[in-house]
């Protein structure tokens, strides 16, 4: 819970948060008396010149030690590629004091100057202007009604081949952005260095649709990366022209989705060193349907051992559960995937937080279906105060149970 004059949070910060997050759906926190309680997003939040991290919870009185929680976040986001897995030197040492948004911004203008060292890219595009001597095809009609005194041009459609194209285009929008937001000084000179590179290229709104118009080619692939992070920049900045209002940018991810991608990634990894093992992520299985309806599930995370008919599901969940057992919506769901998949084994993964112990439970049986197992496990996502870069050979392990 983050109330006003806490931390630095005026009345003017809080309004500007109150009306994004209405504008994007109330999905990022509940507005309370002056007071905002944020849900399972987690992130950094920059409302005019004060920063807010959002940090995930690794315990239940949410007391636990801050770098802890924070080097998690930075940790599982570097790992699932959301930022660069190496920092600049001046990042590394500084990590402490380095707001979350900023490492969002120097992971972007790294990927930005790589662009620029290999060369950025050009595209043809339709010119239609003025021209002092006769390129493409003379529009007649304009070229009467614009030039009958100069006759020295030609109002001619042409084909340009240079460097205004919608990929540096969306490149030159985010380094402006992070040139304005930029809270360390090395940052701020980094993006208005970068942004001397695209002189030249226009200046056009831009929405969602902008980046699903973008298509990748041989040429452009290597954009992918940089475009990503140029995303969350754009779509996310959302200034304020009033005379003295607050400009917000929200880089926000559900940490559910974030806990489930690096346990998935985890998974892999200590799956590509044994045989016969696969892991699949998020296939989707129909599940019901009419003649105008389908629905499918989607479990977090399958795994399928050599010789096995079918896989054992997991399903990731970040969250400390009020009872020593699942809830009757976990147990409900992992049903349903055990039965859809004729898995004989299910698995509720949580983070550990405290000594509780994992437990081992059963879906009772019919005639037509046999019993299934479904166990609630614990996993430590630590080992010595990091992450523990051998979680998916623990995780494989403790599926044995």
């Amino acid at each position: 819970m983050l109330r006003v004059d806490d931390r630095g949070l005026t009345r003017k910060h809080f309004d500007a948060l109150v009306m994004y997050n209405q504008r994007n759906g109330d999905q990022f926190f509940t507005v309370r008396h002056q007071a905002l309680r944020f849900r399972s997003y987690v992130g950094v939040l920059q409302v005019g010149r004060l920063t807010i991290e959002v940090l995930p919870k690794v315990d239940r009185s949410g007391v636990a030690d801050k770098m802890l929680c924070r080097n998690a976040l930075i940790g599982m986001l570097r790992y699932c590629g959301y930022l660069r897995a190496k920092l600049p030197t001046w990042a590394e040492l500084h990590l402490q004091e380095t707001s979350l948004l900023d490492l969002y911004l120097e992971a972007f203008l790294s990927e930005v100057d790589d662009l620029v060292r290999q060369g950025l890219a050009k595209r043809y595009r339709r010119d239609r202007r003025n021209l002092t001597s006769l390129k493409g095809r003379l529009v007649f009609g304009e070229h009467i009604t614009r030039n009958s005194v100069h006759k020295e041009r030609f109002y001619a459609d042409h084909d340009r081949y240079d460097w205004d194209n919608e990929f540096n285009r969306v490149l030159k929008r985010a380094a402006s952005i992070t040139a304005t937001i930029a809270m360390m000084i090395p940052l701020c000179s980094r993006a208005r260095f970068v942004s001397q590179f695209f002189e030249g290229v226009s200046d056009v709104p831009m929405s969602a649709a902008t980046f699903d118009r973008l298509r990748y080619d041989r040429k452009t692939e290597r954009y992918r990366r940089a475009i990503a992070l140029a995303r969350l920049i754009i779509l996310n900045y959302q200034p304020d022209v009033r005379a003295g209002g607050q400009n917000v940018l929200a880089i926000l991810c559900n940490m559910n989705d974030l806990f489930e991608q690096y346990v998935l990634r985890r998974l892999r990894q200590a799956a590509s060193r044994r045989r016969g093992i696969q892991v699949r992520g998020q296939t989707s299985h129909l599940f019901w349907r009419t003649n105008e309806v389908v629905r499918h599930i989607r479990p977090d995370i399958e795994l399928q051992s050599a010789g096995q008919v079918a896989p054992m599901v997991l399903d990731t969940k970040w969250k400390v559960p009020n009872e020593p057992y699942p809830s009757d919506g976990d147990l409900k769901q992992m049903f349903a995937y055990s039965a859809r998949l004729r898995a004989e084994n299910g698995f509720l993964l949580y983070p550990r937080i405290d000594d509780r112990a994992d437990i081992v439970g059963t879906f009772e049986g019919t005639d037509q279906a046999p019993a299934r197992r479904c166990c609630m496990l614990f996993i430590d996502l630590f080992k010595d105060g990091r992450l523990d870069p051998n979680l998916g050979d623990a995780i494989l392990k403790q599926l044995t149970v």
